[in-house]
């Protein structure tokens, strides 16, 4: 399954592992597929972004996710495809986000349940905003640890033999656009966070350390607020937004820290661990 060579570098990756655990509960793979008797092991990803985006995906498939008695619904084919086609293609956009505009899969054979299936995404075209990814699905036949004792590694840039061998289930053509908010997200707050008065806060930088992030500058957040990365914009808010409505004004920003403005919005240019202090306006909350 592994792809190795000199030209070329996979690195592994667990879907999702990058988002915060408080959105799992309402993502539709992590909250409700992830988990005992459906997608009972994390998939695992290989992904390479050099000279293309491409992504190698092994997941396995329980019992519990069929339409037709014993075979696996059609549906979970196209949200695996959604799920890591948008990783593959956000690889190649500055911001890291991608959403679908257009998915067409051509089913081959019926996936049978208690597989482990190997997913392939390549981007074969980017132009500006917009990406072309391609892919299929296939699903490896029975074995055991015993037949994959008997197995050479595979030492080249081609498939596996395993993965030769095994069912082309369905096959997929996408395109995904960078969306306009890519660079926006809205502001975290965290009402148990301590507090050191009633106005001031802190607030920190993205820990991926970009420079690209850009937050509203005004509107009603919640009381206490973390940047969160940028690779996990998908996510508008990590919590219900107004049990504690707080305005930020931007004229009294200390700017000591690297925060600047631009455009009406806040832009964080603090990198790493850096702490900078934001000032709101009204801030009120039910425990004062």
């Amino acid at each position: 399954m592994t792809e190795s060579s000199p030209s070329t570098e996979y690195k592994e990756f667990r879907l999702h592992s990058n988002k915060n655990p408080d959105t799992f509960a309402r993502h539709l793979v992590a909250g409700s597929l992830f988990g005992n008797q459906k997608l009972p092991i994390y998939p695992r990803l290989f992904m390479q972004k050099t000279p293309v985006p491409r992504i190698i995906a092994a997941c396995y498939v329980s019992d519990r996710l069929c339409g037709h008695p014993g075979y696996v619904h059609g549906g979970l084919s196209f949200v695996l495809f959604d799920d890591i086609f948008a990783l593959c293609a956000g690889m190649g956009f500055e911001s890291g986000v991608a959403m679908t505009a257009n998915m067409s899969i051509n089913f081959r054979k019926p996936l049978l349940p208690e597989r482990l299936c190997i997913i392939r995404a390549e981007v074969v075209r980017q132009q500006g905003r917009k990406a072309w990814v391609e892919g299929s699905v296939r699903s490896l036949d029975v074995f055991t640890a015993r037949d994959m004792e008997k197995v050479s590694v595979a030492n080249n840039s081609g498939i596996s033999a395993e993965e030769a061998n095994a069912t082309l289930v369905a096959e997929a053509t996408s395109v995904f656009v960078e969306p306009k908010f890519a660079h926006t997200t809205q502001l975290h707050i965290d009402p148990k966070r301590e507090k050191r008065n009633k106005n001031t806060h802190n607030a920190y930088s993205p820990p991926f350390g970009s420079n690209r992030n850009l937050y509203p500058a005004g509107g009603d957040y919640r009381y206490y607020v973390d940047f969160w990365g940028e690779n996990d914009c998908s996510r508008p808010d990590a919590r219900p937004l107004g049990q504690c409505p707080v305005k930020l004004r931007i004229d009294n920003l200390r700017d000591d820290k690297g925060l600047v403005v631009q455009d009406g919005y806040l832009k964080a240019a603090a990198s790493g661990d850096d702490v900078f202090v934001v000032t709101f306006e009204d801030a009120k909350c039910p425990d004062e």
